[in-house]
């Protein structure tokens, strides 16, 4: 026991690496302007980016002391280019469709995104299947009029193809310019949304501290969590799931139970199951956008082209840096007996 209890020590110490709002900047494997062989640089569209490490090897460096298994991993991506003049002359004109042999560009036959003009469906060819891998749109009044906007398709994420982005926006003339939207979920086969209601949310022990508001007093209204239930109007069933957001509405935490989600929402996202192969998925997922991304991002000791030009944005590591960062930006939990703050999700999972 005394040497299972100095291992737990030692792994504590870890997380808290993570979780610390400031990290060391001097470590070589944390540092953004590394030249590591490993380490993709800016290619500023000179030719394909090649890509150096396998994603498929990349695992996230931490042991945590549970029997619980969890993933981390992307489920949302949307991002920005720059719209250039001859890209934005083919796309109205529609003068091509296969940009190559393992690249086709259509028109959309469903539209995704109708408040804007124009709207294209990326296909990509591997090993003789061709697949979806993304929709581009653009033409819109907005503050991002000349910005063309890629969201990727939800299964890229979980079939790990997601560095095929960096040559399919080299040969469409694409310039990265910024991260619209990402959202990071955390996979678990352990009831996420029961532990946080009974042993922290209804716990009066504990402190939760939201959005940097402490919630002393168990009677005091809580206007950031918003609780979603189900069932009849005379029968209304218990709550299913919880978002913790704040009045931006531009950084979220939502704690629910994917594996019903799919069974009774998206039945065709097998494929995320397969994946994670958990009999069971409770999903805690954060969801960020523009410049809380780059918020998030400086806390971690990175920036947003070192993020997406070095490949930190397929790294299980750097995801989970960021994840935790925001997870503590959203809701910590404090101890008052013990004088202890922690990560809510450390806390659900190795408490």
């Amino acid at each position: 026991m005394k040497i299972l209890k100095n291992i737990f020590i030692t792994i504590k110490n870890a997380i808290k690496k993570i979780t610390n709002h400031y990290y060391n900047k001097s470590n070589d494997s944390l540092n953004s302007t590394s030249t590591e062989s490993n380490v993709i640089q800016p290619s500023f569209h000179k030719g394909y980016v090649e890509i150096k490490e396998d994603p498929k090897k990349i695992v996230v460096p931490f042991n945590f002391p549970t029997i619980h298994r969890f993933a981390i991993h992307i489920d949302k991506l949307v991002l920005g280019y720059e719209l250039s003049a001859v890209l934005d002359e083919r796309l109205l004109n529609r003068q091509y469709a296969e940009i190559s042999d393992n690249l086709i560009l259509l028109p959309a036959t469903k539209r995704k995104h109708p408040t804007y003009s124009y709207e294209y469906e990326i296909y990509i060819r591997c090993e003789d299947v061709i697949e979806p891998f993304a929709s581009i749109y653009f033409g819109n009044n907005a503050p991002y009029k000349q910005c063309i906007f890629m969201a990727v398709e939800n299964d890229i994420f979980y079939k790990r193809k997601l560095h095929y982005i960096y040559n399919i926006e080299y040969a469409l003339g694409l310039y990265f310019q910024f991260l619209s939207q990402i959202e990071i979920a955390l996979d678990t086969d352990y009831d996420l949304y029961s532990c946080f209601m009974n042993d922290v949310y209804q716990n009066e022990r504990l402190v939760p501290v939201i959005f940097r508001k402490a919630y002393k007093n168990m009677e005091e209204t809580v206007n950031s969590v918003i609780f979603f239930s189900k069932g009849s109007r005379k029968n209304i069933s218990q709550n299913i799931s919880m978002e913790i957001r704040n009045n931006k509405k531009n950084m979220k935490l939502k704690i629910y139970d994917k594996s019903k989600e799919i069974q009774e929402q998206s039945p065709y996202k097998t494929y995320i199951q397969d994946s994670l192969q958990f009999e069971q998925i409770c999903r805690a997922e954060v969801k960020l956008k523009n410049e809380i991304i780059k918020e998030n991002l400086k806390k971690i000791g990175t920036n947003i082209d070192c993020f997406y030009h070095n490949q930190q944005i397929l790294s299980d590591e750097w995801l989970l840096k960021l994840y935790f960062i925001s997870t503590n930006r959203i809701i910590r939990v404090q101890d008052p007996k013990k004088r202890k703050s922690y990560n809510l999700i450390e806390y659900l999972l190795w408490h």
